[in-house]
């Protein structure tokens, strides 16, 4: 059951830090909660790799200890800033949202399903990503072995964002368990098609935009990658929140936006080498796109 805490610590910190920067746009509650998954998982990852830098190597304690911190400070803050009904507004929750989550659900079951083949993820998934988590959670003040030339067949330049989820949901725990590869993989699916699905939803005021995320995980190749190849959805998924953002601040004129999209960014450039080079040519074309109205 401990397993189930990094991920709900992760959701809310997310949540509750795009509340805050978004307090005066007031985005949908639906809107706020998948893109706050984003940003928690971003926020978590980073600081598992802080842990790295400034001790050296991996604490659990340090790790567990900065999160309740800083999950201590938002809600300190949203209690302080945010009104009573703006702190977690489920009067705007609607019928169509709680359909949207229901068929979400729905359609995730098959990714849960295939997820069961790869627990340990495949193809780079394991040789890159999950190996690398094991680096970081058993090396101890050895896991820079990981960048070892003989491991090339790791891809030894990836940033560390997928490893630095795992790890932290392992720091729960005392061994490296493949129950927690597996949550996330589907984790990340689900809230990848949320993001989608609700942020068309918000756009267009049809619930038919159903379809798109549904249509994509009807795909028996999409489910496939999804559960056993995840790291690439994760890059999809931080480019749809990036861009979805700047839509939002063109479509509004709120600046909590901007910053949204910079921590969206970032946290794509943390996801692989084409993460990193997707999150400059973005960053580029939204300043090229704002210079040229």
């Amino acid at each position: 059951m401990l397993y189930i805490l990094p991920p709900i610590i992760s959701w809310t910190i997310g949540y509750l830090t795009l509340a805050l920067l978004l307090r005066k746009t007031r985005p949908p509650v639906t809107v706020l909660l998948f893109l706050g998954a984003s940003a928690g998982m971003g926020i978590s990852a980073a600081l598992v790799f802080s842990s790295l830098v400034v001790l050296g190597q991996l604490s659990a304690v340090y790790v567990i200890v900065l999160h309740l911190l800083l999950l201590v400070v938002l809600a300190a803050s949203a209690w302080r800033v945010l009104p009573a009904g703006e702190r977690l507004p489920l009067r705007e929750f609607k019928l169509s949202d709680g359909i949207g989550l229901a068929v979400l659900g729905l359609f995730t079951v098959p990714v849960v399903a295939h997820a069961l083949l790869y627990p340990q993820g495949g193809w780079d998934a394991w040789s890159c990503w999950n190996l690398k988590a094991r680096f970081i959670f058993l090396g101890g003040a050895d896991w820079k072995n990981m960048f070892d030339p003989l491991l090339w067949r790791s891809n030894l330049a990836y940033p560390l964002l997928v490893p630095a989820l795992n790890v932290w949901s392992w720091c729960f725990g005392r061994e490296p368990v493949w129950g927690v590869t597996l949550a996330n993989s589907c984790l990340i699916t689900f809230v990848t098609a949320g993001t989608l699905l609700f942020s068309l939803k918000r756009l267009t005021g049809r619930l038919h935009t159903l379809l798109a995320p549904a249509w994509l995980l009807s795909i028996l190749f999409v489910v496939k990658l999804a559960s056993s190849q995840y790291s690439d959805l994760m890059v999809g998924n931080y480019l749809l929140a990036a861009l979805t953002a700047f839509i939002y601040f063109e479509l509004t004129g709120g600046r909590g936006w901007l910053t949204v999209m910079a921590l969206m960014l970032g946290a794509l450039a943390f996801t692989k080498s084409e993460g990193t080079l997707l999150a400059l040519l973005t960053a580029f074309a939204a300043v090229l796109c704002r210079a040229l109205q």
